[in-house]
């Protein structure tokens, strides 16, 4: 995994804590073994009121939820946990039974990050929360990035105050955070697709150059460097069996790779720097047709 930042030093968590909430005490098992063979510590919840308890008092770093769970299902306690203030950044999982053909768009939409369909197979689990643990990362940079920026600039200004020369410094150690912040972003891009890092670069220098052209302010065309690169960013949300498929895709796996907008805009969303508030429209519009229509 990816390093933290925490006050200007880079830590990197040791354990990830991953909560199995599920009805089948053979499940449990079979479920909490893959976990522990990957170094992940494990909490169990067997009904909706556990997995809402145990999901405030550890903050897992990513739920497992049974779809099939006795009373409320799966996908209403994902769509609670999802509205919680304190656990809605938390990445889930959504185990499907077969045949069961949930609206997986519409999930997605919700706030439901990925589906395994039972039962689980191993190295398919293996990749997902691998997968799903490197966007929890991204996002716990993002959810901390301004309050780490904002104790960085107090610190500088406070020991260089008065100093025009020095306070310009501090501006370029704040660009250069942002900077950090597309590139986090974009290597989880990267990860699926090789092809990634040369197309991310390209698009950075034609919105560059295309917004001069147009005689955009010289703030919007920094901003929309730093952004464009992010456009793609909700493809860490799918899978990699669907986005490095080689041939044509299904009506489905099409609609599923339709999704990487509504990913890349929620991961984005409520920030509040001007990058990554453009970062987010761009993620969110970037296949909009131009009659304004939907998905091209």
């Amino acid at each position: 995994m990816g390093d933290r930042v925490n006050n200007g030093l880079n830590h990197k968590k040791e354990i990830f804590r991953i909560l199995i909430v599920d009805g089948d005490e053979k499940e449990i098992k079979l479920l909490t073994s893959f976990c522990e063979d990957h170094g992940y510590e494990t909490i169990v919840a067997r009904n909706s009121h556990e997995a809402v308890e145990q999901t405030l008092q550890y903050l897992p770093d990513l739920i497992l939820i049974d779809e099939m769970m006795p009373g409320m299902k799966g996908f209403e306690i994902a769509e609670k946990l999802k509205a919680h203030e304190l656990t809605g950044h938390i990445p889930i999982i959504i185990l499907a039974v077969p045949g069961s053909s949930p609206e997986r768009s519409t999930g997605i939409a919700k706030g439901i990050d990925d589906f395994l369909v039972k039962p689980i197979d191993s190295a398919e689990f293996t990749l997902r929360v691998k997968n799903l643990l490197e966007l929890k990362e991204c996002r716990d940079f993002l959810r901390h990035h301004k309050h780490i920026l904002d104790e960085q600039v107090a610190e500088r200004i406070k020991a260089f105050e008065g100093a025009f020369e020095r306070l310009e410094k501090v501006y370029r150690r704040i660009r250069t955070g942002y900077g950090e912040t597309v590139y986090r972003l974009t290597l989880a891009s990267e990860y699926k697709d090789e092809d990634s890092g040369a197309h991310i670069k390209r698009i950075s220098l034609y919105t560059k150059v295309l917004a001069s052209a147009l005689g955009m302010s010289k703030e919007y065309i920094e901003t929309i460097y730093y952004a464009s690169p992010m456009h793609d960013i909700g493809k860490v949300g799918i899978p990699e069996s669907i986005l490095l498929k080689k041939g044509g895709l299904t009506p489905e796996e099409w609609e599923m790779v339709k999704t990487h907008t509504l990913i890349g805009a929620k991961i984005l969303r409520n920030s509040n720097s001007p990058y990554l508030r453009m970062a987010e429209e761009i993620a969110l519009t970037h296949h909009e047709k131009w009659d304004g229509s939907g998905y091209r």
